[in-house]
C-alpha cells in the first residue's frame, strides 16, 4: 500500500493538471464604429496554429493552453478589418470581453489600381502559384464539422463531429470529383432526427468528403476562363491581415465567384461562390409511397477562407448551403423545400507531418450519420467549436421535440 500511494497522488495530480490546462476566452466582435456583431472573424495566438471563427453574432468561446494566458498574444483578423492583437495576460478573461475591429480607410477602398494586369491575369496567376502558396509536404488538420438539415422550414437533424484530415500536398489532382484527403473521425454526436421520415430526401452519402471535394483551390476546380460569355472586373482592393488584396468579381451563366486574392503572394485567401438556376434543372427522380417526386436544385453558396501559417495557406473555414425542392408530379406543387447547411472550421494546423491519422479513426465512405460513435461529453467541454448563438434557438427548439440534445446524443 505505502507502495501504491505515491502512484496514486502522482495520477491524481496529472488528473488536476490535465483538468486546469485549459482556459478559455469568451469574447464578442464588433465593428468599431457601428457596433454591428462581426462575422466568421479568425481568432488565433501568434505564432500558433489553434483557432476558432466568431459565429452570426460575432461571438467565440476560444480554448487555449494555461501557458498562453500568461506568455501568449491573440490575434483577430477578418477580410476589410485591421488585425488585431493584444496580450492575453492585460484582458480580463474572468468576463466576455468585447473586442473592436476597425475597417480599413476609405481611402483604400476607393484607389483606382494602374497596371498593365487584368483580372484574367491575376486569377491565372493565382491558380500557378497553388503548389508553392499551399502545402507542398503531408500535413493534418483538426476541425470541427457540423451539418443541418432543415425542411419546409423546420429543422430536423444535427451531426456534429471533431475530425482530422490528411493530405499529401496541394497539386492539381487527375480527378477533381475523387477525394485525395484522408479523414478521421475523433468524436461524432448527433440528434435523433437522422433517422426522420424526410432523411431520405437529403444526399445519403458522405457529406463531409463531398465538402471537402468542392474546395475549388485544392481541386483547382475553377470555372473556364476561356469563354466568351465569361464576365469578371476588378473591385476596390481591401486588407487581409494587414496585406493588401485584389478583388475579382466573375460571372458566367449560373455560377457567380468573387475572389479576394493577396497582392504581394497572390495566394487565394477567400472565395465566395454561388450557384443557381433560373429554371430549375430536373436532377434526380423518387417514388415515395405512391407518389413520383421530381428533385430540382434551386441554389448552392459556399464560403471558403484560408489564412497564412509557416509561410503557407491552409483552410481556416468553410461554410456550404445547398436547397433542392421537390415537387408532387400528380399535383404539380411543391411538397419539400429541403436545405443542407454544413460548417468546418479548422482549428489546428499540424504542418510537414506524416503521421496520416494521429488520434481518430478513419471515416468510412459511407455517410456520418452511420458511423457510431460513444458520445464523451466531456470531449466537447474545452473543444474550439462554433459557438452557438441566440439564432440558434430555433434549431434547438425544432430538435429538441425528439427530447434534449443532450439526451439525444447519448442515445444516438
Amino acid at each position: 500500500m505505502r507502495k501504491l500511494l505515491p502512484i496514486l497522488c502522482l495520477f491524481f495530480a496529472t488528473l488536476s493538471t490535465m483538468a486546469q490546462n485549459k482556459a478559455t476566452i469568451s469574447g464578442i466582435l464588433l465593428d468599431k464604429e457601428t457596433n454591428e456583431p462581426l462575422i466568421f472573424a479568425s481568432i488565433g495566438i501568434k505564432d500558433k496554429a489553434i483557432g476558432t471563427i466568431s459565429n452570426a453574432s460575432g461571438a467565440f468561446d476560444f480554448h487555449i493552453d494555461q501557458q498562453d494566458v500568461s506568455n501568449g498574444i491573440i490575434v483577430i483578423s477578418m477580410l476589410g478589418y485591421e488585425t488585431l492583437a493584444l496580450t492575453i495576460n492585460l484582458l480580463d478573461i474572468s468576463k466576455s470581453v468585447i473586442f473592436h475591429l476597425k475597417k480599413v480607410p476609405k481611402v483604400l477602398e476607393e484607389v483606382v489600381i494602374i497596371d498593365s494586369l487584368t483580372s484574367f491575369d491575376i486569377l491565372e496567376i493565382a491558380i500557378n502559384k497553388i503548389p508553392t502558396n499551399y502545402p507542398d509536404t503531408p500535413f493534418l488538420l483538426e476541425g470541427f464539422y457540423r451539418d443541418l438539415k432543415r425542411v419546409n422550414g423546420t429543422y430536423i437533424s444535427l451531426l456534429e463531429a471533431a475530425i482530422e484530415v490528411f493530405d499529401n500536398n496541394y497539386e492539381k489532382p487527375r480527378n477533381p470529383t475523387k477525394i485525395r484527403e484522408k479523414v478521421g473521425l475523433v468524436e461524432v454526436r448527433k440528434s435523433l432526427g437522422y433517422s426522420h421520415k424526410y432523411a431520405k430526401y437529403f444526399n445519403q452519402g458522405n457529406l463531409l468528403e463531398e465538402m471537402l471535394i468542392e474546395n475549388i483551390v485544392r481541386y483547382h476546380d475553377f470555372p473556364s476562363t476561356h469563354s466568351p460569355e465569361a464576365k469578371m472586373k476588378r473591385l476596390p482592393p481591401t486588407v487581409y491581415n494587414n496585406s493588401k488584396v485584389h478583388v475579382l468579381d466573375y460571372h458566367h451563366s449560373n455560377v457567380r465567384l468573387k475572389l479576394f486574392i493577396d497582392a504581394n503572394s497572390y495566394a487565394f485567401v477567400r472565395i465566395e461562390q454561388t450557384i443557381g438556376t433560373k429554371e430549375h434543372a430536373i436532377s434526380e427522380v423518387l417514388k415515395y409511397k405512391k407518389y413520383l417526386y421530381l428533385d430540382r436544385f434551386v441554389t448552392t453558396n459556399k464560403v471558403i477562407e484560408f489564412k497564412p501559417y509557416k509561410g503557407q495557406y491552409f483552410l481556416n473555414y468553410f461554410t456550404l448551403y445547398k436547397r433542392n425542392q421537390w415537387y408532387n408530379q400528380e399535383s404539380k406543387r411543391l411538397d419539400y423545400d429541403m436545405e443542407l447547411y454544413q460548417e468546418l472550421l479548422i482549428n489546428d494546423i499540424n504542418s510537414d507531418t506524416q503521421k496520416r491519422i494521429a488520434g481518430a479513426v478513419k471515416m468510412k465512405k459511407y455517410g456520418l450519420q452511420y458511423q457510431d460513435m460513444p458520445y464523451d461529453k466531456s470531449f466537447w467541454k474545452d473543444y474550439n467549436v462554433i459557438k452557438q448563438t441566440p439564432l440558434d434557438e430555433k434549431i434547438v427548439e425544432d430538435l429538441e421535440q425528439y427530447g434534449t440534445l443532450e439526451h439525444q446524443f447519448k442515445n444516438n
